[in-house]
């Protein structure tokens, strides 16, 4: 996931994320504006902007995950992070750790409790993702009284978990230090 990435490659790759998947969502995402609560989870990070694109396909294939159709009804992102991966954690924290973290840590967070509230909203028509979420609730209810940790990320995560808006932003501008 960490190999070298030409600027070619990662123009090509962005534009294919913008022409396919992200004009798939029916809803648009507030443009980010960042906020103090973004900053230990922005500097807590290693963000490779140019290579960010290629390891989000990677990231995804080698879990085998694949997006939701329903998910497109969502926004792209809620906040900093990005509408893909916050399905990925849900999906995955039933067998791990570390996702059950991310979310346990993140749940109070405006961005996380918007997105929260729209998935809820799809899980009244979907038993699948009604069935994720109890879970959720059931692991992280376990998890009450552990200290929260605002910047946590999950390891195999990174910049992964932040939406390509983000990336974009802290590419061209180099906002955040």
């Amino acid at each position: 996931m960490n190999a070298p990435v030409s600027r070619e490659w990662h123009v090509r790759a962005h534009d294919h994320y913008r022409q396919v998947e992200f004009v798939r969502f029916r809803n648009h995402a507030v443009p980010v504006r960042y906020e103090r609560r973004h900053l230990a989870v922005l500097h807590g990070l290693r963000i490779v902007p140019y290579s960010y694109y290629q390891r989000r396909a990677i990231f995804y294939e080698t879990y085998g995950y694949v997006f939701p159709e329903y998910y497109y009804a969502l926004r792209p992102a809620y906040g900093i992070w990005d509408t893909s991966f916050l399905g990925f954690m849900l999906w995955r924290l039933a067998f791990d750790d570390q996702y059950t973290l991310m979310y346990y840590y993140h749940m109070n967070d405006p961005d996380f409790i918007a997105w929260r509230q729209e998935v809820d909203g799809l899980a009244a028509d979907n038993a699948e993702l009604r069935e994720q979420l109890a879970v959720a609730d059931e692991r992280v209810a376990e998890l009450q009284g552990t200290p929260p940790d605002d910047a946590y990320v999950p390891d195999d995560a990174g910049d992964v978990a932040l939406s390509p808006d983000v990336i974009d932003r802290l590419a061209s501008a180099s906002e955040i230090h």
